[in-house]
């Protein structure tokens, strides 16, 4: 049986303001809304090719005919690094799991601009699992 991964792409959900506590330094803020935003190498289309060729389905999730989307959210770093991962809404552990992996493993992205200056910011990703 072949799997099918399908991946919808909302990008820089935008969240208010930066945020930031008054000990955090300027150069820490997290970027809700810059000026650019943060890209995968090649974009949105390299980005779905890229996870759709990355992505397992777990075997359990499949075994137990489970589907559905798995929210995560993360940082760009300044250096493009993807950092902070987590599951914002869950539909299975296994699928999950799967889904932070698969971000953590994503290559380094161009990391946001404000002013012309390379920013944190923060991206919310769907991954839409499909048997």
């Amino acid at each position: 049986m072949k799997k099918f991964i399908y991946i919808a792409i909302l990008m820089l959900i935008p969240l208010g303001v930066a945020a930031q506590s008054d000990s955090d330094s300027k150069s820490n803020q997290i970027y809700e809304n810059p000026e650019v935003t943060a890209s995968f190498p090649g974009g949105n289309a390299a980005l779905v090719n890229w996870l759709s060729q990355n992505i397992k389905y777990p075997a359990s999730a499949r075994k137990n005919n489970i589907e559905g989307r798995v929210i995560v959210r993360f940082i760009v770093e300044k250096n493009g690094r993807i950092s902070e991962v987590k599951v914002v809404r869950s539909i299975d552990p296994a699928l999950d799991l799967e889904a932070v992996r698969v971000v953590k493993a994503m290559p380094h992205w161009t990391p946001a601009q404000f002013n012309g200056i390379a920013v944190r910011s923060r991206f919310i990703l769907p991954i839409n699992f499909k048997k």
